[in-house]
């Protein structure tokens, strides 16, 4: 995956600093250019807004919602402008409101080689969205966590169940794979994967070997959280800097609803997951 173009989507209701600072190592490094979208719950009008009058009334009501938002999406835009406008790495900002945010964000994510998400505790709507861009994309989505993390990935895992989804994500991922210092691939031992067996697991073993990557086996099993809960223990026991998974939802006639893992991936992971569908 060559990246120089990076689409960062940041919220106006959570800390954009670690997701800018991400996405500003990644693009020092690959030589890329980053522009962001910061999304926002409209203000709700005045009392006295609400009753203006004429083309000067409105024109003030106009002024004041045009200072609400900047008040709003003051802080992600000074996060912005120290990681990434300082060193020269800027491609644009904008602004969308996060209710219709396919008006802001679906034009640039088609144009870019990878999209970089602020995760942590958003809103609902917020939430909502990445779940959306995840699946509907087209291209990787890193989803940041919500503190500051450090680049590049020393130690990198790969998420495998033998699905297309994994698949495309071990293909997305493979450059990181490579600069990596150490590899492991995460089987979770669960109903669906017993099929992944030690014949395929070998293979896939050998397959990055040829592209210049040495991984290890890890397999985990699954409690009451599920494969997702369960691979991301198995991440942290690991020391491990980087997910790259597989995203899918439950059904392609309903891709906004994520598959199991993947949400918990979404809502859980306390380390940067690279998410391909």
């Amino acid at each position: 995956m060559t990246i120089k173009q990076i689409l960062l989507v940041l919220s106006a209701s959570s800390p954009a600093e670690a997701a800018s600072s991400l996405a500003a190592s990644i693009a020092e490094r690959c030589g890329a250019r980053v522009e962001a979208v910061c999304l926002f719950h409209e203000p709700e009008a005045s009392v006295a807004d609400s009753f203006a009058i004429g083309r000067e009334g409105v024109g003030d009501v106009l002024d004041h919602l045009e200072a609400d938002i900047q008040a709003l999406t003051g802080p992600a835009r000074a996060s912005f402008d120290r990681a990434i406008g300082d060193r020269g790495l800027s491609d644009g900002w904008a602004l969308g409101d996060v209710d219709t945010w396919q008006n802001a964000v679906s034009a640039p994510s088609r144009l870019v080689d990878l999209i970089v998400i602020a995760g942590g505790k958003s809103d609902r709507n917020f939430q909502a969205m990445t779940a959306s861009l995840v699946l509907q994309a087209g291209v990787p989505c890193l989803v940041a966590p919500a503190s500051p993390t450090a680049t590049p990935f020393h130690k990198v895992a790969l998420a495998w169940n033998g699905s297309r989804e994994s698949a495309r994500a071990l293909h997305d991922g493979l450059d990181l794979l490579r600069a990596a210092a150490s590899v492991v691939v995460v089987v979770a031992a669960e109903e669906s994967t017993r099929w992944v067996d030690t014949v395929q697991t070998d293979g896939l073993i050998r397959h990055l070997a040829r592209h210049g990557v040495q991984a290890e086996l890890v397999h985990t099993p699954v409690g009451y959280g599920g494969a997702g809960v369960a691979i991301l223990t198995a991440c942290e026991a690991q020391g491990v800097d980087l997910l790259i998974a597989g995203a899918y939802g439950h059904s392609r006639a309903a891709e906004t609803i994520l598959g199991g893992a993947t949400q918990s991936f979404l809502s859980r992971a306390t380390l940067p997951v690279l998410l391909s569908h």
